[in-house]
């Protein structure tokens, strides 16, 4: 219901996430400077593999000229772009915020990485499963309209749901073993955050890459 609503739009923010930014750019940079041995790149390079390339193009699409901010945090990058956008919105800096993250690093390069990294399974992902052994690599985009409750209700926006709280933790230890202790601890926060009880029936979306060390 924003789309015409270029009044509102205007004034929204947008918090937007992107855990690796313009790969296929930088990779077809290098296949000029390296393989073929070019004197220059595209002139656009750096605006098109910037992680804030994604802020900037919803921006002026949508004609936002509020707080717009780009998000990398790894694998939790969108759901940290969600909790700041609710955070905005708590904050009273804004009434709505465009947010989530997209992705696209399916790249020759990349996928090297990954498998340097032993991380990439030899067959599929899966999960907990006691024959797991990695993930799998995909690409994708998801937005949320995330409003204060009486402006939505005001311009009669269809509610899907509300983000009562959120929690967030940095392990300090290692940038690939994850610690156990640190993820109880958001999870601990989120439900401190949205002041609901943690021994309840709770749907956990864990984030299950299919490794032994994540699961």
């Amino acid at each position: 219901g924003l789309i015409n609503d270029s009044e509102r739009l205007e004034k929204a923010a947008i918090i937007y996430g992107s855990a690796s930014g313009g790969n296929i750019t930088m990779e077809a940079a290098y296949e000029r400077i390296f393989l073929n041995r070019l004197p220059n790149v595209h002139p656009m390079t750096i605006p098109r593999y910037m992680n804030s390339a994604n802020v900037s193009h919803l921006s002026m699409i949508f004609g936002v000229r509020g707080h717009c901010l780009a998000v990398s945090s790894a694998c939790a990058t969108s759901a940290h772009a969600i909790s700041e956008a609710m955070h905005l919105i708590r904050a009273g800096r804004a009434s709505v915020v465009i947010t989530g993250g997209s992705d696209a690093s399916l790249t020759f390069g990349s996928l090297r990485g990954w498998t340097a990294l032993q991380a990439m399974a030899t067959e599929t992902c899966r999960p907990f499963s006691i024959n797991r052994n990695g993930m799998a690599i995909g690409e994708g985009a998801a937005t949320l309209i995330v409003e204060e409750e009486e402006h939505a209700r005001k311009r009669g926006a269809k509610i899907y749901a509300e983000i009562a709280g959120t929690g967030s933790t940095a392990d300090a230890s290692h940038i690939t073993k994850p610690d156990s202790a640190n993820a109880a601890a958001a999870i601990r926060a989120a439900h401190e955050d949205a002041g609901v009880p943690d021994d309840g029936e709770i749907l956990y979306s864990a984030h299950g890459t299919g490794t032994k060390l994540n699961d």
